[in-house]
């Protein structure tokens, strides 16, 4: 049987969707989807039949990287390595300012000021750097297909990476600043992909091969490391 601690650390999700019990990965632990029809006994034979995956992944999202925003730490952005310098100032105003050129992040905060309040000017920051970064990739990509987008979008999601609506806007999850710039690239070809055919056929995938033949690595390191694109 799975221990209390083991138990306490995964979130139980109740859905009216759902027909299955599903284990997923998050970057915050281990969630279980629960049918609104299950009932405790099969929860409990569910839990002590993946016991080894439970063990074994809460290891993996025990290793998470936390980021204090303290000086001295190394965050990896696009692919590259970039060192945060933290201010501490008397104003409110916390701000965050992300330099390229210098692979640098200057955090100017007081020093009370806790790295939750910072990691939302972390993020507004990044937004701005990596909508830049995906348009320029996007047109890049759009070209070989002839295509065209409306817009682009950056959104914190739990576990998807991108999206193509009918109307061509393009949304991104802006985590993927967090991946290796190959797995970026990959996010980004999947949904372009998408502005031809809204699809997963075998017609799609053969777009996705044109674009970016070696694709089917950074597809797998996605599905092995999603959990691990966090700033906690």
């Amino acid at each position: 049987m799975q221990t209390e601690k083991e138990i306490s650390k995964i979130k139980f999700v109740k859905s009216h969707k759902a027909k299955y019990l599903r284990l997923t990965v998050a970057s915050d632990g281990l969630r279980l989807t629960v049918p609104r029809f299950a009932t405790s006994l099969q929860v409990n034979n569910f839990l002590n039949k993946h016991k080894s995956w439970i063990s074994n992944n809460l290891e993996r999202v025990g290793s998470i990287k936390k980021v204090a925003f303290v000086t001295g730490e190394v965050v990896s952005l696009m692919g590259e390595e970039y060192a945060l310098k933290r201010f501490y100032m008397d104003s409110n105003r916390t701000h965050v300012k992300i330099s390229v050129e210098e692979k640098t992040i200057y955090v100017f905060a007081k020093e009370s000021e806790q790295s939750t309040e910072i990691r939302a000017a972390f993020i507004a920051s990044l937004k701005k750097i990596l909508t830049k970064y995906i348009a320029e990739k996007v047109q890049y990509y759009m070209e070989p297909i002839g295509v065209k987008y409306q817009r682009i979008s950056l959104r914190e999601q739990r576990s998807r990476w991108g999206s193509c609506s009918s109307k061509g806007n393009l949304n991104f999850n802006w985590k993927i600043a967090l991946a290796p710039k190959e797995v970026m690239e990959y996010v980004i070809v999947h949904e372009v992909a998408h502005l031809k055919e809204h699809n997963h056929s075998k017609n799609y995938w053969q777009i996705v091969r044109e674009l970016m033949p070696g694709y089917t690595y950074p597809k797998d390191w996605l599905k092995k490391n999603a959990f691990n694109l966090e700033i906690l």
